[in-house]
């Protein structure tokens, strides 16, 4: 697919992320957007076309199973589940993930916002926070580390893809 094209889906990834100006009701626009995307990856029009080596650290074993397996029907190598901060800096050194998703709650002594902002390659790294949190300080703290984006629990999956679309592109746009 030609860069155009990356961009092109990229600017509707970004726009599903955000509500449309001029509209009272964002929903309807996230929901014609959601549609629109639905669409196109049905069609075979998705350009996840590589297969991403994911280090997932989540504490909620249910949650874990199924992004486990929703990742793992992309294509994509889900290392084993990390359920600290303290497992998830050490993980990343070993494994060498090309993304990280993480809940901001995590076990042990960082959560999942301090661990990410310890790392040495956070910048090399891209990464996608999850949380059930409404806490804007956490919001807030999290965005500053400047995340492929944070989603909201409950995880609706057009979500997750179109942010691990996002974070394939991410390098290339830089």
């Amino acid at each position: 697919m030609e860069r155009g094209n990356k961009i092109l889906i990229l600017s509707i990834i970004d726009i599903h992320n955000s509500f449309t100006p001029g509209n009272n009701d964002p929903g309807v626009n996230r929901l014609y957007i959601s549609l629109f995307l639905h669409t196109l990856f049905l069609k075979g029009v998705g350009i996840m076309n590589e297969s991403m080596r994911i280090l997932l650290a989540e504490v909620d074993t249910g949650i874990a199973i199924h992004l486990k397996n929703y990742l793992n029907s992309f294509g994509h190598k889900v290392f084993p589940v990390v359920t600290s901060g303290e497992d998830l800096m050490k993980q990343v050194k070993l494994l060498n993930p090309s993304l990280i998703i993480t809940d901001i709650d995590l076990n042990g002594q960082l959560d999942g916002v301090e661990a990410i902002a310890r790392l040495r390659c956070k910048d090399e790294v891209p990464y996608i926070f999850i949380t059930a949190y409404d806490d804007y300080s956490s919001l807030i703290t999290s965005y500053n580390l400047n995340p492929v984006c944070l989603i909201k629990k409950p995880i609706d999956q057009l979500d997750l893809y179109a942010s691990i679309e996002k974070a394939q592109l991410q390098p290339e746009l830089v």
